[in-house]
């Protein structure tokens, strides 16, 4: 009788995870998202680019399908700082620095919820970091990213 419980749990999670499959493959040829690893949001991104004004950065964003992200986004246009809210994260994006119409911005995800080790809504988050890499890319094909390491602080929930 156990056997053919457990046969039928790895069946139904086979299925499960046959069908998450196709659909993450379905989304990453769409260009919705990138194949990323799980604890991607654990590191931020710094976007060098030439830029002739901060105008075209603040229209790509609000350009952005926010929408279909479940995200809402607050910012100031003249500083450059934009704040992501999703579900279940935050994220920001804010100009480091500008000089000679090079200009340097940051990504980086500043809070997210956990559930068994795995970051709650990672689809949207990825889709997000997605966009803002693409808006980035379509203002100047030049652009350079950097990857680096964020200092993370964890809270544990007693509950």
């Amino acid at each position: 009788m156990i056997w053919a419980i457990l046969a039928v749990a790895a069946a139904v999670f086979g299925i499960v995870f046959y069908f998450s499959y196709k659909e993450h493959k379905k989304l990453v040829a769409a260009g919705e998202i990138l194949s990323r690893a799980t604890n991607f949001m654990e590191k931020g991104e710094e976007f060098t680019l030439s830029l002739p004004d901060s105008a075209s950065v603040t229209e790509g964003n609000r350009n952005l399908p926010y929408e279909k992200m479940s995200v809402s986004v607050k910012g100031n246009s003249e500083d450059q700082f934009f704040r992501f809210q999703g579900t279940k994260w935050t994220a920001m994006l804010r100009r480091q620095s500008e000089e000679s119409g090079i200009s340097v911005y940051r990504f980086e995800f500043t809070g997210w919820k956990t559930s068994r080790g795995m970051a709650e809504d990672s689809l949207n988050m990825n889709r997000l970091q997605t966009a803002i890499e693409k808006m980035f890319l379509r203002l100047d094909p030049e652009t350079t990213v950097r990857e680096f390491p964020l200092e993370l602080k964890t809270r544990h929930s007693l509950l």
